[in-house]
């Protein structure tokens, strides 16, 4: 009797701290109050997103973060959208990033940049991945235990509008083509990223989810290799492949002004241009709803004043140089302190 009852003391207080913690570490509510690391902060977000509105989700490495614009797909096209992938997200994190999306939202599209297909945990790694992955699923407050040193140190969080953050800084790529159709080779994947493909596809058709492949154009994350290896590994599956890369000029990619670091990521300007280019194809293979003057999606409607004070706020910068001299000028304070 008496190990019953230590037993189901010990349940109890375990489940009592699991609550606890599980409200102390709130994605959404520590998102809404600014404390959220750059790597997090879209899942987060979407944690605070209203259940039942959204239609397109956007997964996948910075490469996607940077390219989709959610805000530009409903101005222009009434799709409700939101950008949830993360700097260097592994196929495993897409993975779970999916189900925890789908749990909450009607999600009919998924948007998946492809970049991150060729980027995978080797050996014992890949399994711890697996593991950590499975129990930041099941228990979430983890991804989030940080947020005490924001606090402290005064972090201050981007905006972001459905995940996408408005970037308008400028650096031109000024090298050449960069898919040499003369190299013969064709990339073949590790185990573990035909492993998370699957499981996703998989995921994708028990839910009746539309499951599309993308690549934003990138002179440094993409090459002919790289696409054929995708582009392969999409057509065995039956599933689309839209390669900005393949064909540039057809997205109208302006290498002086659509890109905010030589090439590797799109700028706001080039992020439109390919988020058209989605759209595009959308309209013509997906049955999404506009939903742009619907009442039950005003506060979509309601925000677009905010996202266009934004662009004119950001004309000429970005977060990245924002943050970069918020840290300089934080060091030097610091220097100064320790000198008197």
């Amino acid at each position: 009797m008496k190990s019953l009852l230590k037993i189901t003391g010990f349940a109890s207080i375990l489940l009592i701290t699991i609550v606890i913690l599980g409200l102390l570490f709130d994605g959404g509510i520590w998102y809404k109050r600014g404390f959220i690391s750059e790597r997090d902060a879209r899942l987060a977000g979407f944690e605070a997103e209203e259940k039942g509105q959204i239609d397109v989700i956007c997964v996948g490495n910075s490469l996607g973060i940077c390219g989709v614009d959610p805000m530009y797909l409903y101005k222009n096209y009434g799709y409700t959208s939101y950008n949830i992938g993360c700097e260097m997200q592994m196929p495993v994190e897409t993975y779970y990033t999916i189900k925890r999306t789908i749990k909450d939202q009607p999600v009919k599209v998924i948007l998946w940049e492809a970049n991150n297909i060729s980027k995978h945990h080797k050996n014992l790694d890949a399994y711890i991945s697996r593991l950590a992955e499975a129990i930041r699923f099941r228990s979430f407050y983890i991804k989030y235990h940080y947020i005490w040193r924001n606090i402290a140190d005064g972090y201050i969080q981007r905006k972001y509008f459905k995940g996408f953050s408005v970037n308008e800084i400028v650096r031109p790529y000024t090298g050449g083509d960069y898919y040499d159709e003369s190299d013969p080779h064709v990339d073949v994947f590790a185990s573990e990223q035909y492993y998370y493909f699957r499981k996703i596809k998989e995921l994708c058709d028990a839910n009746g989810i539309e499951l599309i492949l993308y690549g934003v154009p990138s002179p440094v994350s993409y090459n002919i290799r790289m696409h054929r290896g995708i582009a392969k590994l999409a057509e065995e599956n039956g599933v689309a492949f839209l390669d900005g890369n393949s064909d540039p000029e057809l997205l109208h990619i302006d290498w002086e002004k659509d890109t905010f670091d030589e090439g590797d990521h799109l700028n706001l300007f080039g992020s439109a241009k390919m988020t058209e280019y989605l759209a595009q194809y959308m309209a013509k293979n997906c049955s999404l709803q506009d939903h742009r003057g619907d009442p039950a999606y005003r506060s979509w409607d309601e925000l677009i004043p905010a996202y266009e004070q934004e662009i004119k706020d950001m004309e000429g910068t970005g977060y990245p140089e924002i943050e970069k001299k918020r840290k300089e000028e934080k060091k030097n304070r610091y220097s100064t302190e320790e000198k008197q």
